[in-house]
């Protein structure tokens, strides 16, 4: 698969419990998965809800928000993820949108790179050029997705 999008689009058509195949790029080497696709856990709202005003519109066409205490609770951020900060809103049509980012996602690394503030996030994003890769901590996993500049 080439996109985010296509990705998307082919696990939606597949359904629960079907078996699809991926091939990913992990740290330069392209390797070959076999997936089994599960449903999405219902009942529970897992989008972050900042304390006021501490939201900063971030580049990727998100709002985004640090991640303190009270997110790393709401979302269930465990410990072993050091940092991070917390997508609010995700704007549709944006590069985030595009690339899959939604509300609640932690943003861990952006380019290979920790990302500590939403100002740290943008300063990242204006020195990158062509896709960038973006470490999303999302309901107790960790994947990548590649943003386009």
């Amino acid at each position: 698969m080439t996109s985010s999008g296509l990705l998307r689009n082919t696990v939606a058509t597949a359904g629960v419990g079907k078996q699809i195949e991926l091939e990913v790029w992990r740290h330069g080497d392209k390797r070959k998965l076999s997936v089994t696709l599960g449903a999405m856990p219902e009942g529970k709202d897992r989008t972050a809800q900042p304390s006021a005003g501490a939201t900063e519109t971030g580049p990727l066409g998100t709002t985004l928000a640090p991640l303190d205490a009270a997110a790393r609770k709401q979302l269930s951020v465990p410990d072993s993820v050091k940092n991070g900060v917390v997508v609010t809103d995700v704007d549709p049509g944006g590069k985030a949108d595009e690339a899959g980012i939604r509300s609640g996602d932690v943003i861990v690394e952006f380019g290979g790179r920790p990302v500590g503030s939403p100002q740290q996030l943008k300063d990242q994003w204006q020195k990158s050029s062509g896709p960038v890769a973006a470490l999303i901590y999302r309901e107790g996993r960790t994947l990548y997705v590649a943003v386009k500049h």
